[in-house]
């Protein structure tokens, strides 16, 4: 049995000395080192090279512990001392046993030293130990495997936690190595991760420690502008990084993890996922190869995983799947065999089938199966408008046969009804467009007759084409022109086309549907259209009218000239612009410079409407500008005609309008500019009479004789107003009541409101009102207030400027009067009321204005009384009573309505509670006078006994200390009668006051003269006596005092 524990302790001391030994530490043979020179290999880097590598890189102490294996170790490590120490007993020279045990305790301790470093030996061996697990292969290895080892070795958790991120780092950076990317390492490191049991957190710190070897190592690479095998080597990083870091199933660690990583290489989140997808994209490109186009079995979920593997985004999937979709439905539709591809059944369910594999939508896989079929039916279309434009006849029966190869084609390339129609208009919508550019090119070069021929080739075309599809030319090529042609070569040429069809002046149905077409292919609006027609056709009308005109007028040229107008068929009001222009022409002949025409001239006009089929409506504008000037002179002659104005005159006027042809809208457009231009001229004297009264004293009576004043002046232009038919009676409908009523009003044909700036024509109205006010006549104020409404309307002022008005004067005359009537205790009695309410029915101002401002003169008459007693040092309990009743009889609040401060309510409230008191009305069994101040100065019952107390005891030292003063210069009645008046307070709070001036003595000398002089006065001992009590309490006397 001691033989296999001998051999334990012999490899030890193996171990020991390789420990010891100056190259113990050295590995046998060289590690494998990385270096960018070494990135040219493609060859995989595999695990079990790596770690087998990384295992003989090794110190040799741990390779021998590995190779010992950790039971024999430990229980090495138990025994190392107490062998060494045998060792040194033995081998020490000597025949004494000192010396001997002297040479065994020398290396007992060396053992102990040797114990502690191979116990940390042992423990770094651990990483060794998993290393050599790894070197046989991922597959053969197992996670429980790994983990064992840590305890195998004595190793702490945390620290063989590291110790297997390192073992990562080792594999990892050997990955980088290489630029080459292989997905089988990108395999391996995520089997290593599971193997390992590694964290996210110590993945992605393993990740950005291989970041930092590649910066260290490429750095000088990576700044270069040029590309080199170091920028390829940090996109395989990464790649690799990007996904070992995205399995955190923290979205917060993740982002952290790729910051980092991201600004250790100065990159952007949007250039490292690029950089990283690139990297992806390759292989996933090879795999939908392989189970699209090569026929590998494999299912949507499986490219789903591929794809969440690469770290594939959906955008870009799709757009792969689109690529591989369209390579493969290339392949099997044939387009480069023209007019023999097709898209067969057996192609169409391999093609959905992979769409289905795909999981494209069905819009996505029809859009790439379109790219390739619609060229090959457009094509097929192509082919058949060129049949059809050679064809003699093209009716339905001749394009029978096309249309049935359209609908084969049709089906041979698999497409539907509605995409075939939008590519069949597309087609024939460009061989029209090409019609259309040889005719515009040939118009550019003056070919007329060309240019007919290529519209007339064109227009035969969609004709041809609508019956082939059995669409209307409309739907097929509306505004084809907007994209081919100028809008000028548009117009130009539908104005040759429609001279064309004009030659005989006449339209025929033909010719109308062959414009209408073109119309609609040019994309020429019906305005537009209609003024080419209008240009074109004018022309020949004006002519026609012209020289119907200028013959003698007969049934016959009306007939010659109504067939015309038929036959050219232009829009009834061109048509109409035509006659009145030819009609103007004739009035200008006829009235020169404005002259009124004659009977027999107007007689004339007449006939020369109803020849050219004219209502007088459409001659207005035309006697409007003729006659105008006339007209206008006439209506000033009438105007200034000096007071009232005869009905003749306005007779007159009526009939000369109606020979003049003028339209009653222009007769009173024309009326309402004379009627205020003399209107201006009243205005500008009114103003001018209110500058003088500004520089009037306010007082002074307003004289109605004296032709300069302001209220002269604005009758003189209201009764011009009413002379001139500018004020007009009017019918109106207005609710009174919730029910609809008439009623007759004035209304204005013309204002001021243009003329003045409303600034003046205000202030024009308040100095009106004002001097109506002011006026001691009553008629003639009369007279002015009875003109208010008419000089509002005359003026042009809006209601709210009249009712500003009315209340700013209103407000003034109220407050005035309230004023007078308010003083010195007055009020408000009926004869003030009837006044009030005729100032308030003239000015019609609100209730509630009146009313408001009766209120607001009440609260001032109040507010003006206690201000003045505060202010005149006029405080005394009388003035307070006249304020408190003014207040009543105005039913004023102090608080609520005046906002009086408390100390103010305090102060008065103090002085009317003395005067109580002093006068007898406040004691001790009679508070209600107290009771209604509190009420009236808003004194809360705990505050005024507050108040009483604190003057009581102001009043009662106040007084006895004046007493003493009198008792001092021998004044005995003034004494005892300041005492009378102090007991008047101290009975309503009977207390002692602090009276320190006062000897006791002297209050024992005012005791005893004041109970005298009540006896001297008549008055017996027991009426005397509580009296004499009261004094005592006051000013502090005892019984043994007074006795």
């Amino acid at each position: 049995d001691a033989a296999p524990g001998m051999a334990t302790l012999v490899a030890f001391c193996h171990v020991l000395t390789a420990a010891f030994s100056p190259t113990g530490l050295v590995a046998p043979r060289p590690a494998v080192t990385v270096s960018p020179a070494a990135a040219m290999g493609v060859r995989m880097v595999a695990a079990p090279e790596v770690y087998d590598t990384f295992v003989q890189s090794q110190p040799l102490v741990r390779q021998k512990i590995k190779d010992v294996g950790p039971s024999a170790t430990k229980g090495g490590l138990a025994g190392i001392v107490a062998a060494a120490a045998a060792v040194g007993y033995v081998l020490t020279p000597s025949s004494r046993i000192l010396v001997n045990a002297v040479g065994g305790a020398a290396t007992g301790a060396l053992g102990l030293v040797a114990r502690k470093r191979l116990a940390e030996e042992r423990r770094e061996t651990a990483a060794t130990a998993v290393a050599a697990l790894l070197s046989r292969g991922l597959s053969k290895v197992s996670a429980d495997e790994v983990a064992a080892v840590a305890e195998q070795y004595g190793v702490p958790r945390p620290r063989f936690q590291k110790q297997l991120g390192e073992l990562f780092l080792v594999y990892l950076g050997a990955c980088l190595s290489s630029s080459e990317i292989l997905t089988s390492e990108l395999s391996e490191l995520l089997q290593l991760k599971s193997l390992l049991k590694l964290s996210a957190a110590q993945v992605g710190t393993q990740a950005y420690a291989a970041g930092r070897q590649v910066y260290s190592r490429h750095r000088a690479y990576l700044e270069d502008s040029e590309p080199s095998d170091s920028k390829q080597i940090l996109t395989k990083f990464i790649f690799l990084a990007e996904r070992l870091i995205s399995k955190d199933e923290s979205e917060e660690g993740y982002r952290y993890e790729s910051m980092r990583a991201q600004r250790l290489f100065g990159l952007s989140a949007e250039e490292w996922a690029e950089r990283a997808e690139s990297c992806a994209i390759p292989f996933y490109e090879k795999t939908l190869a392989s189970a699209v186009l090569s026929g590998v079995q494999a299912t949507a979920d499986q490219l789903g995983s591929v794809r969440g593997s690469l770290g594939v985004t959906q955008p870009t999937a799709d757009r792969l799947h689109a690529s591989v979709y369209s390579t493969l439905a290339r392949s099997l539709i044939k387009p480069e065999e023209a007019s023999a591809a097709q898209l067969s059944a057996e192609a169409r369910a391999k093609l959905d089938a992979t769409a289905q594999l795909l999981q494209m939508s069905d819009e996505a896989a029809a859009a790439v199966v379109a790219q390739l079929t619609e060229p090959l039916y457009e094509a097929a279309v192509s082919r058949a408008v060129a049949e059809l434009e050679d064809m003699p006849l093209a009716d339905e029966a001749a394009c029978a046969p096309i249309l049935g190869a359209l609908t084969r084609r049709q089906e041979q390339l698999g497409l539907t009804r509605e995409g075939c129609a939008a590519l069949e208009a597309k087609v024939m919508r460009a061989r029209a467009a090409e019609r259309l550019s040889e005719a515009a090119r040939a118009l550019r070069v003056q070919d007329v007759n060309g240019a007919v021929a290529c519209v007339d080739k064109m227009l035969d075309l969609c004709g041809r084409s609508a019956t082939l599809l059995g669409e209307s030319t409309g739907a097929l090529y509306n505004d084809l022109g907007a994209g081919v042609m100028r809008e000028a070569d548009v117009l130009s040429l539908y104005r040759l086309e429609l001279l064309h069809c004009l030659t005989d002046m006449n339209v025929d149905t033909v010719e109308q549907a062959k414009l209408s077409t073109l119309r609609g292919v040019l994309g020429l609006s019906p305005s537009a259209a209609a003024r080419v027609y209008e240009a074109a056709a004018g022309p020949m009308l004006r002519r026609v009218i012209d020289e119907a005109v200028a013959k003698p007028l007969s049934e016959e040229a009306k007939d010659t000239l109504a067939a015309a107008r038929r036959g050219l068929d232009l829009p009834e009001s061109a048509a109409a612009d035509i006659a009145v222009a030819a009609y103007t022409k004739k009035l200008a002949a006829m009235a020169p410079d404005g002259k009124i025409p004659t009977e027999a001239q107007s007689t004339e006009l007449n006939e020369l409407r109803d020849f050219l089929d004219l209502s007088v409506g459409q001659v207005y504008a035309a006697h409007k500008e003729t006659f105008t000037a006339a007209y206008r002179k006439s209506i000033k002659e009438v105007m200034d005609t000096e007071g009232a104005i005869p009905d003749e005159y306005w007779e007159g006027l009526d009939k000369l309008r109606e020979r003049l042809v003028l339209s009653p809208e222009t007769s009173e457009e024309l009326f309402a500019e004379e009627a205020q231009s003399k209107m201006a001229q009243y205005g500008k004297k009114a103003l001018e009479a209110l500058e003088k009264a500004a520089n009037k004293q306010a007082d002074k009576s307003i004289d109605m004789a004296d032709e300069t004043s302001v209220a002269a002046q604005v009758l003189a232009l209201v009764e011009f107003c009413v002379q001139a038919r500018v004020l007009v009676p009017q019918v109106v409908e207005a609710e009174e009541g919730g029910r609809a009523v008439t009623k007759d009003v004035e209304v204005a044909g013309t204002t001021l409101g243009s003329r003045f700036e409303k600034r003046q024509l205000r202030e024009l109205y308040r100095q009106f009102l004002v001097e109506a006010f002011q006026d001691a006549d009553k008629d003639k104020s009369q007279r002015l207030f009875s003109n208010l409404e008419r000089l509002a309307l005359v003026l042009g002022l809006p209601d709210d400027v009249v009712s500003a008005v009315h209340n700013e004067i209103g407000g003034t005359i109220y407050r005035r009067y309230l004023g007078r009537a308010l003083q010195d205790g007055g009020d408000i009695g009926p004869s003030e009321n009837q006044f009030l309410d005729s100032i308030r029915d003239t000015l019609g101002l609100a209730q509630e204005r009146c009313d408001e401002l009766v209120r607001d003169m009440k609260v001032n008459r109040v507010a003006t009384l206690i201000e003045s007693m505060f202010e005149g040092s006029n405080l005394n309990p009388a003035e307070i009573r006249k304020c408190v009743a003014a207040a009543e009889q105005f039913d004023v609040d102090l608080l609520d309505d005046l906002q009086l401060p408390t100390p103010r309510l305090e102060k008065m409230f103090t002085l009317e509670m003395e005067d109580l008191i002093e006068t007898g009305q406040l004691t001790v069994d009679n508070t209600d006078a107290l009771s209604d101040s509190c009420d009236a100065f808003h004194v809360s019952e705990a505050r005024a006994t507050e108040m009483v107390e604190a003057s009581v005891a102001k009043r009662c030292a106040g007084g006895v200390l004046q007493a003493t003063a009198c008792l001092r210069r021998g004044a005995i009645t003034e004494m005892v009668d300041t005492l009378k008046r102090t007991l008047q307070y101290a009975r309503l709070s009977p207390a002692a006051v602090a009276v320190p001036m006062v000897s006791d003595k002297e209050k024992g000398e005012l005791y005893m003269l004041f109970q005298a002089q009540m006896l001297a006065d008549g008055a017996s001992a027991d009426d005397c006596q509580p009296d004499l009590d009261l004094l005592k309490t006051v000013v502090g006397l005892g019984q043994e005092q007074v006795a």
